[in-house]
């Protein structure tokens, strides 16, 4: 029974998943093309990356492309779109692709800064007495900014098969678990 519910617990805590059947014909096009977004399913909701209300979860959208599968080697591209609290050099970042880590070159990196309204409190007041409550808020709007780090690069490693996986893994400090995602190709 202890090993079910290990076995179960590994299983549960898997980072968010996308895949994709293509054909030989289309390594490197827009259908090799994946999309995903970060996880972090040890943190306490298992939440995924999201943005503010007024900001399109476009925004924050990781891609990664199979570009070329040989016999013994395949190549991806990918790009990694994650808010500033987030980001850091894909140098920093674990990779796997085809369970064999690897260091994706040629990192280019952007920013991009998403425009969105939001509010702040100008005044709070709350009273309390022995037969009323009473509260009041008074909020005035604000622009605020999302700020989007987006950092793409190449990698390749040696690998055999049909399936092809790229596990990426962003590596946290805070001892509340990483935030990752993977991505699989099965050629047919």
């Amino acid at each position: 029974m202890k090993r079910l519910a290990l076995v179960v617990l590994v299983v549960g805590c898997s980072y968010r998943e996308r895949s994709r059947t293509i054909h030989p014909g289309e390594l490197g096009s827009p259908a090799a093309t994946i999309t995903n977004y970060l996880s972090a399913p040890v943190r306490a909701g298992s939440p995924t990356e999201d943005t503010p209300g007024g900001v399109s979860r476009e925004a924050i959208v990781d891609e990664a492309r199979l570009e070329a599968a040989t016999p013994g080697q395949v190549c991806v591209s990918l790009v990694e779109r994650t808010h500033v609290d987030l980001d850091m050099p894909l140098s920093d970042w674990n990779f796997k692709l085809g369970g064999v880590e690897v260091h994706p070159s040629d990192e280019l990196v952007t920013v991009r800064d998403h425009s969105y309204r939001g509010e702040r409190d100008v005044v709070v007041a709350d009273a309390v007495t022995p037969t009323a409550l009473a509260s009041l808020r008074v909020t005035q709007p604000t622009d605020e900014i999302f700020r989007v780090f987006e950092r793409s690069g190449r990698a390749c490693a040696p690998a055999s098969g049909n399936k092809i996986v790229l596990e990426v893994e962003r590596p946290m400090d805070d001892h509340r678990g990483s935030w990752g995602e993977k991505f699989v190709w099965t050629i047919n």
